[in-house]
């Protein structure tokens, strides 16, 4: 199963014993920033490792945060002056349909509700329930650490019947009463063989 988020920010090789999380925690960078474009990154000077950690930790960030800030400053604009669709999608180069979805998934979750260990994907699955199974299913994503794709799936075997959750008490006998079962990974029912008796 792939995990929603990862730490891990150790280089395959022995890390420096310096501790990257300082850089990131002082107001003063130690580096200067990595240039940006919308074709690539490049270090601004040679980087040691901590500064090459706290440029990742940017960069990550930036994508993890840039649909939602997005769709936020979408919900800002259309409330101000209607709707801009068109205006956002010359502004941003973004297409409509994919800043209609963004200011959509935005409007759908309060900044109290919205997750930073998950995806902005994971909430995009979540958005057309109510707020009560946002959270629900927002609790288990993250204490369960489900894929985008692994969500997808519970959420389909949900909505298709789903499966009983599996009991280790459950005798022969009765698993052997049930004719099918759904398959959380895609929905189908699957026919649940009866022991034969010798």
């Amino acid at each position: 199963m792939e995990h929603a988020r990862s730490d891990d920010t150790s280089p395959s090789s022995s890390p420096p014993s310096a501790d990257p999380s300082s850089a990131a925690a002082s107001n003063a960078p130690t580096h200067r920033q990595g240039r940006i474009s919308a074709t690539g990154w490049t270090a601004a000077s040679e980087l040691e490792y901590r500064g090459w950690v706290v440029e990742g930790k940017r960069i990550g960030l930036m994508c993890r945060g840039s649909p939602w800030w997005i769709g936020d400053w979408l919900l800002y604009g259309n409330a101000r002056w209607g709707e801009m669709y068109a205006a956002a999608s010359r502004i941003t180069g973004y297409d409509p349909k994919t800043l209609r979805n963004m200011r959509y998934v935005a409007s759908r979750f309060d900044l109290s509700l919205r997750r930073d260990n998950l995806t902005w994907s994971h909430h995009a699955l979540l958005a057309s329930l109510d707020r009560d199974r946002q959270r629900t299913w927002l609790e288990r994503a993250a204490h369960d650490r489900l894929s985008v794709e692994d969500l997808r799936s519970e959420l389909r075997a949900e909505r298709r019947g789903g499966i009983e959750p599996p009991d280790e008490h459950r005798s022969l006998e009765r698993l052997s009463a049930v004719s099918t079962v759904t398959c959380p990974n895609c929905g189908d029912r699957v026919p649940v063989p009866r022991p034969t008796r010798r």
